[in-house]
Formats: structure tokens, sequence, C-alpha cells
């Protein structure tokens, strides 16, 4: 007979699972980090260059931004968001990067889910851990562009083609065009990962045939949602370069331990070292590879699409879209977690995984310390800033070819000031739109204005980039030095009558 059990044997309290208690808390953890890095002084710099891009649309309405997608290389739904962020919160740095902040979060949720699906539970942490703290993606969650939105959009699909992979109903399906119609509509180069996911499920499936019919259908959805705008894109693409921009190398390391600008090069190349690590062990572990085909599917398409296939067109990419790559760092970082899990498969103790993931977290935190700390994201918006002590209503400024990221913050920022360019370059259109504050100046042919003109109220605000603006030394043999600001690159002079 079994052996009875004496009630009052029982303990009160039920036992506690404290590994499911341990990764709840770290769970938990991650979430509240990926939020605080995230909000973490969101609104403490003014709005750059790009942003201000996004501003001008938003300030344009649903007609200049469906406008713009024809002639640009963001699709209309990629701005629509921030349009609505506008009209809740008002042009202001904090309620337009709101909206990158939101899609930021929810592709960390999606990443967590996606990563539970795929990774053994010890190693989940590991992933989302790292892509919380990934500098990229903080930098382009407090970002007012749509590389967030992109992100998240990549992400949803993922998710929805791991679930399809398991079982490809119709429904799934629906739910998997829809995603992928939207991720594509976020950013361009989702088209690409697109397509390697449905290579995967084509290579992975018992029924090929079915996902050929399914791929099939996505690809015309895709086209059909995205077509009419890719010829803007294609015009875009047409001005680049033939040589002298995006490299391999650098674009690696951006994507896994942050820009060149607030990340330091030895933390760079640590990061991109353990990431390298961690995939080639993944790779060698034959368990893995249905894990690993989409992720090396995709790391793979957006290579040969940026280094092989422009180049071909006889163009290159230029060196600051190393940004795109943030779409294919979550499958770094599944690549790497494969490998973390392999080494704790086979028994190969814990040094070699924990030292990897300690290469990763210091040079992600190395790279968030200089971007809160010490990094500037937005020079022209500083120094604009600056000159607010000293500035007065209708003061002129002038400006030089390479000080256009300034025309833009002072249109913005001080619209009460008439701002005025150096006779080389060509008036008329910024941003798409008319900008009458923009002039040709200086002798010359048909000139606006004469420089001596803008001197009529006794004041002048020159700002300059770089380069000594042309007519300078004309300027300071007649009048005197006031006040000088600099904000590296810029630098602002405002110059009085003697």
């Amino acid at each position: 007979m079994a052996e009875r059990v004496n009630p009052a044997r029982l303990p009160l309290i039920p036992t506690l699972d404290y590994q499911r208690l341990l990764f709840r808390g770290g769970v938990i953890g991650i979430a509240l980090m990926g939020v605080w890095l995230r909000f973490f002084r969101l609104g403490a710099q003014r709005l750059w260059l790009d942003e201000l891009y996004t501003a001008d649309l938003v300030r344009g309405g649903l007609g200049t931004i469906w406008r713009t997608a024809f002639v640009d290389i963001v699709a209309p739904l990629s701005n629509l968001p921030f349009w609505l962020a506008g009209q809740i919160g008002g042009l202001s740095a904090r309620s337009l990067r709101m909206t990158s902040v939101v899609a930021s979060l929810v592709a960390l949720a999606v990443f967590y889910r996606y990563c539970a699906l795929v990774l053994d539970r010890r190693v989940v942490l590991t992933a989302a851990g790292l892509f919380a703290l990934a500098p990229l993606a903080v930098y382009y969650a407090q970002e007012a562009r749509p590389y967030a939105l992109g992100l998240m959009g990549l992400l949803l699909t993922l998710l929805a083609y791991e679930r399809l992979r398991q079982n490809d109903s119709r429904g799934r399906w629906a739910i998997y065009i829809v995603l992928a119609v939207c991720a594509a509509q976020f950013h361009y180069l989702n088209i690409v990962l697109i397509g390697a996911q449905l290579s995967a499920l084509v290579i992975l499936s018992p029924d090929r045939r079915r996902s050929l019919i399914g791929g099939g259908v996505t690809v015309l959805a895709v086209a059909a949602t995205s077509g009419p705008f890719i010829a803007g894109a294609a015009a875009v693409i047409g001005g680049w370069k033939s040589s002298g921009g995006l490299e391999l190398v650098s674009a690696m390391q951006t994507m896994a331990a942050g820009d060149i600008r607030f990340a330091s090069q030895a933390g760079r190349l640590a990061a991109i070292s353990a990431f390298s690590a961690g995939w080639m062990l993944a790779a060698a572990d034959r368990s893995t590879w249905r894990t690993l085909l989409p992720h090396a599917l995709q790391m793979a398409f957006s290579i040969l699409a940026a280094f092989v296939f422009i180049p071909l067109i006889g163009k290159s990419a230029p060196a600051y879209d190393e940004r795109a790559f943030l779409l294919v760092l979550p499958s770094a970082l599944v690549g790497f977690g494969l490998g973390i899990q392999s080494l704790l498969r086979r028994g190969k103790g814990l040094l070699l995984p924990v030292v990897l993931t300690a290469v990763v977290v210091v040079s992600s935190l190395a790279g968030l310390s200089n971007y809160f700390g010490a990094f500037i994201k937005s020079p022209e918006g500083r120094l604009i800033k600056n000159m607010d002590a000293s500035v007065l209503p209708g003061d002129p400024v002038l400006t030089n070819r390479d000080a256009y990221s300034v025309d833009a913050a002072l249109r913005f920022y001080r619209p009460d000031l008439p701002v005025y360019r150096f006779r080389r370059e060509e008036s008329g259109r910024w941003f798409g739109v008319s900008d009458p504050s923009i002039l040709l100046i200086l002798r010359g042919t048909r000139p606006e204005i004469e420089l001596s003109g803008l001197m009529d109220g006794g004041r002048l605000w020159l700002i300059q980039r770089d380069a000594e603006l042309p007519y300078l030394e004309y300027l300071l043999a007649r009048y005197r030095v006031r006040e000088e600001l600099r904000v590296a690159p810029f630098r602002a002079i405002l110059l009085e009558r003697r």
C-alpha cells in the first residue's frame, strides 16, 4: 500500500520556485532599465538637423508628409506617428522623440517575447538585457526619426515569422503579411530583411509550396504598398557619391557598440570581437542552425544590399547610413545568444560565456556614459541657445554653406531672425519648402542684398562651420567683435559698428 501522508507534516506555505522568481525579477529589471535609459535626459538637448526635418514635415501637415514621400527615402507611414505626436504635445523635442521612445519599448518587449520562443530560458535574459543596453538602440530611441519605428516593425515580423514557421496557418500568414507591409513602410531596408525571412521560411518549411504561395502574396502586398514611393528613394540613392561612404567594419562596430561620435574605438572593437566569437560558436553547433538561419540571412542580405548591389550601380551609401544597421542588431544579439547557449549546453563552464557577455556589457555602458555625458547631439541647437542671451529680435544672421543645419535650427528656434547665406549658395528651397529667408548676398550677378546692407542696424551675427568665411577678413576690418561663441564645429561672432 502507498504510504499515507500525515497532513500535519505538509508545509503551511507552498515551496517557492526560486529560479522562476529570479527569472521574473530579471525580466522586470530589464524592463525598468530599458524604460529608464530611453526616458533619461530625453529633452535635455534640442532637436538637430535630421530631427528638424521631421519637425518641418510635421508642421507642414499630412499633405507635406504625403508629397515628400514621393521624393525622399522615407515612406509616409514612417512620419505619421510623429505627426500624431505633434498634434498631442506640440513641436517640442520631448514630444516628437516620445514616438521613438514608445516604438523602442514595444521593440524591447517583442524582442523578449521572440527570444523566449527560440532561446533557452537562461539565455533569454542575456539577449534581452543586451538589447536594452545597446547604445545604438538607446540613441535612436531618443531620436525624432523613424529608425526605432523600423526596428519595431521588423521585430513584429520576426515574431510573426517564428509563429508561422511553427504553424503556417492562413490566419498567421494574414498577420505576417499585414506586419510586413507596415514594416516596409517604416523603413525600406525592411523589405530586404523580409525577403531574408521569406527565404528562411521556404528553406525550413516542410510544405514549400505553401511557403512559396504565402511568400509570393507577401511580396505582392509589399510591392503594391511601397512601390509608388520607391522612385523617390531611388532618386535619393542616385544622388549618392561613387566612393568614400559606408564601410563594412565600421558599420558592424556601430551596430555592436554605438556611433563613433560617442563610442570609443577600443569599445567598438571589443564589442564586435565578442559578437563575432558568439556567432562562430553558434555556427559551429548544428543544433542552432534552424534558429540561426533567418538571422544569418538577414545579416547577409543587408550586407549584400549595402556593400555589393549599391556599389554595382556606381554608388556608395553615405557613412551616416551606419544607423540603418540598427535593424539587424536583434539578429546579431540572437546569434550571440545562441553561441552562449551552445557553450552552456555542452557544459564548457561559465567562464567564457561570462567573459563574452561582460565585454559587450562594459562596451555598452561606456558608450552610454559618453552619450549621456559629454556627447553634444545638437551643436547647432546648443549654439543658438547660447546666443539667446545676447541676440536681439531682428538681428541679421549670416551663415556659410557648411552651416546649413544652423539655418534650419534658426528657422525653428528663432524665426524672428532674418537669415542670409553666402553668394555661392543657391537660394530658394530648404527641406522641400520655399524659404524666403535664405537669400543670395555679396556683390556678383543679380545680388539680392549687398553685404554692407546687412549692417544697417549696426549689428550682425556671423555663424560658420569649420572653414573661415570668405568675407570674414573684410568684416573684421570694418566692424568690432563684441562677442564670440563656440560649440564645435560651429562658431558665432557678434559684430557691431566701430
